[in-house]
């Protein structure tokens, strides 16, 4: 009896650790939101909005505002399918790997086309669009060619970590903070006073909606966060964040969040993507980027 009830206090643990932890952080971003500066974050958000068009920087940047989450989402929910359907079954991950590579060449022309199908003003970001998913196919692919079981099961932990991470920040803590401190968008009508030199960026143009926290900014942290400090590349680590990073400023420069938002939506996402990292600290390790599938891979 002693025996099962250490057994389940165990299994509980991390679970306790999660909910303090995300109990604490929701806090302590509640908190500060009394320090937003309106006049201060004006003039930094005017600092980071151009007052003029500025080639390629604009289209990246709504590239990277609007398809981040997407593209990571997809991606990863990918990954895990395929894990699912050859977990336990090595004969399949050839097969598997293949069809990811179709997968990505067929989503790289279907993304790429939508320079002629797209509802925006900047449809060339549909090509860097189809290559990103060309790209992030090919090396799931790889994975699935390369990594032993092993190194897959971890990485479907990592998924598991991220949906919770995911659903902790945004369906419940980014979602309350907005409604808790309602603070209006940059561009929100109540803001017409001293919003008029704001530049209307095409296709990012947000009215509605609170400003504090940012969501965009929170759930790519939330999302990339367990991945990144599941890697042991401090490369690939490095390059997430600084992914997750600019795409927070991306909030910023098209006005659709005042800076502190911003700020404070990657503190939310991170914190909470960290804690459900180090939770479950004793079940994770992290996916060897180099490790070989000895079973062979491919027949």
């Amino acid at each position: 009896m002693d025996f099962s009830f250490h057994s389940l206090a165990i299994r509980l643990r991390p679970w306790g650790i999660v909910l303090g932890g995300f109990l604490l952080i929701f806090g302590f971003v509640l908190l500060m939101a009394r320090l937003i500066h309106d006049p201060l974050d004006r003039v930094i958000l005017l600092a980071c909005n151009p007052d003029h068009y500025v080639p390629v920087i604009d289209e990246l940047m709504i590239l990277i505002t609007d398809f981040s989450v997407f593209v990571f989402s997809v991606l990863f929910i990918s990954w895990e399918v395929a894990y699912l359907i050859c977990r336990g079954r090595p004969h399949r991950r050839w097969w598997v790997s293949r069809a990811l590579l179709v997968l990505g060449v067929l989503s790289g022309l279907y993304y790429a086309t939508g320079v002629f199908r797209a509802q925006y003003e900047y449809t060339i970001i549909f090509l860097p669009l189809g290559m990103i998913f060309l790209a992030g196919y090919c090396y799931l692919g790889w994975t699935f060619a390369h990594w032993d079981e092993k190194a897959l099961r971890r990485g479907s932990l990592v998924f598991r970590l991220t949906l919770l991470s995911v659903f902790l920040t945004n369906a419940i803590g980014e979602d309350s903070i907005k409604k808790i401190v309602g603070r209006p968008r940059p561009l929100a009508g109540l803001n017409e006073d001293w919003n008029a030199p704001i530049r209307r960026i095409p296709d990012e143009i947000v009215r509605g909606g609170y400003s504090y926290v940012s969501g965009h900014a929170s759930s790519l942290f939330a999302l990339t966060t367990p991945m990144a400090l599941a890697t042991s590349n401090p490369w690939i680590r490095g390059a997430i964040f600084t992914w997750a990073a600019v795409h927070a400023y991306t909030r910023v420069y098209t006005a659709a969040h005042y800076p502190y938002c911003a700020l404070m939506g990657s503190v939310l996402g991170f914190a909470i993507g960290a804690l459900v990292f180090a939770a479950f600290r004793d079940r994770r390790a992290a996916p060897d980027n180099g490790a070989q599938n000895r079973s062979g891979g491919a027949p």
